[in-house]
């Protein structure tokens, strides 16, 4: 669901720390309310109603490979259109997979339903930092600490031909070049 807060909305995109954000949120004690699904967009909403709406995105290799690990380690799930798609026993094959699907790229589908609505951008890669900032800014301090959770083991194998990884690439290079990766 989005996140809402007295003045801003956060739009949490699957797979980038939203989890995390979350979990930083609740132990400040800053208070929310809940406004659809657990990752809708501004557009599943069609109310916009906060001043600002941030999000959190990584970049979309990573993105990837996050979701593979994560599917290893909970199991690939037959009511979910991802997997429905996509499940697979290596990491090329779920790429591979997820090429035929979305053959302009997942991720940038996904990212491009949601960063256009926010003035906020966080990047997975610099989380801490970059929370920290941002919630100096509104009066709150970083809790000390805090672990980041919810992280899929790097030991599963993610390994991937040149070919396949620069077809990904190609596939999500307008977002990748957008976000500056």
């Amino acid at each position: 669901m989005a996140l809402n807060f007295n003045i801003f909305r956060f739009y949490h995109i699957p797979k980038t720390g939203g989890t995390y954000f979350r979990k930083i949120i609740k132990v400040i004690g800053i208070e929310t309310s809940e406004s659809g699904h657990v990752h809708c967009s501004p557009l599943d909403l069609m109310d916009n109603n906060k001043n600002v709406s941030i999000t959190i995105v990584r970049h979309p290799f990573t993105w990837y490979e996050s979701y593979y690990r994560y599917r290893v380690v909970t199991g690939w799930r037959d009511n979910h259109f991802i997997d429905q798609h996509a499940a697979a026993d290596s990491f090329e094959e779920f790429v591979l997979n997820m090429q035929r699907a979305y053959p302009c790229g997942y991720v940038t589908a996904r990212y491009i339903s949601v960063i256009p609505f926010c003035r906020y951008i966080f990047r997975t890669e610099n989380l801490t930092h970059d929370f920290s900032f941002f919630l100096k800014r509104l009066g709150y301090s970083f809790p000390e600490n805090i672990s980041k959770f919810n992280v899929t083991p790097k030991e599963i194998d993610t390994s991937i031909s040149a070919k396949a990884k620069n077809k990904l690439l190609n596939a999500e290079s307008r977002i990748i070049r957008y976000l500056g990766y």
